[in-house]
């Protein structure tokens, strides 16, 4: 009872019983750990090509907590980015060193990693 007014105080909107189920479940050893939730692949590549102009509050937070968790996903949302970028805006001079750099894993030779 006591776990349960405490999570009330902490905005939990659940019943009384499934915290107690919970609670006896963990203390038999049989509880199911929560599952983490994994953004699906088709999500996160929607995250990183939705226009930065609109951003949605949600998605910004999701790809940001993607890319720290996953610093490849990190530079391939920086290449991708860079690569529409240069399309809309018709740099047609950039894709060669474009390539270079995404050949590279997202650095050029003489400038910095970000």
């Amino acid at each position: 009872m006591q776990l349960y007014r405490e999570l009330l105080a902490l905005g939990y909107t659940g019943g009384y019983h499934v915290v107690h189920r919970y609670v006896v479940t963990n203390r038999k050893g049989i509880a199911v750990p929560a599952r983490s939730v994994t953004p699906r692949p088709r999500d996160i590549t929607s995250w990183i090509m939705r226009p930065q102009e609109s951003p949605n509050t949600a998605d910004v937070a999701q790809l940001d907590a993607v890319r720290s968790a996953c610093p490849e996903i990190a530079q391939a949302c920086d290449l991708a980015r860079e690569f529409t970028d240069m399309l809309r805006q018709r740099r047609g001079r950039l894709p060669r060193d474009w390539i270079q750099k995404a050949e590279l894993g997202g650095n050029v030779p003489g400038r910095p990693s970000r």
